[in-house]
């Protein structure tokens, strides 16, 4: 694993730069993975090649989530195929209403490739984590990156 971080000065990224070197890299490396801020306005990914996979990650924030859907509906626009991970999922909002997760697919224009659980116990781990909850659907959706056909788990078996 070889990490390129992002510029600490906060200075515009020059995508169409980050697209070549990721055709580049592509070459050399089964995977490359850009992290992005979470409000990056589409035009800025469309330097990247249209083969990129671009997956949103969103939590069940209904913000979060209609920005996500803004963003997946340009990039559909413009060809890409958005996937979707649905991160630090409960079953119940801070209100008490109940999460469906069949809107939130439905709202982010994405298909989904995983969903990963709140797991409180995660600010506790100081090594691997490689027990709980959230990291065994990390796994879960490191396997379907990489081409496994691994169903997705009942909410039972995840919550």
């Amino acid at each position: 694993v070889y990490i390129i971080p992002s510029p600490m000065s906060g200075e515009p990224l020059d995508l169409t730069a980050l697209g070549d070197l990721t055709e580049t890299l592509k070459n050399e490396y089964d995977l490359v993975i850009v992290d992005t801020k979470g409000q990056l306005p589409a035009q800025r990914l469309l330097g990247l090649p249209k083969s990129a996979e671009i997956i949103s990650v969103v939590t069940t924030d209904k913000i979060a989530v209609r920005n996500t859907g803004v963003l997946n509906s340009k990039l559909i626009y413009e060809g890409f195929k958005p996937r979707l991970i649905i991160n630090r999922f409960k079953r119940k909002t801070a209100d008490g209403s109940i999460v469906n997760i069949d809107s939130i697919i439905d709202e982010t224009n994405a298909r989904l490739i995983g969903l990963v659980p709140e797991d409180k116990k995660i600010g506790a781990y100081s090594g691997p984590l490689m027990l709980g909850i959230a990291a065994k659907a990390v796994f879960r959706i490191a396997g379907r990156i990489n081409g496994q056909n691994i169903p997705l788990p009942s909410l039972k078996e995840i919550l």
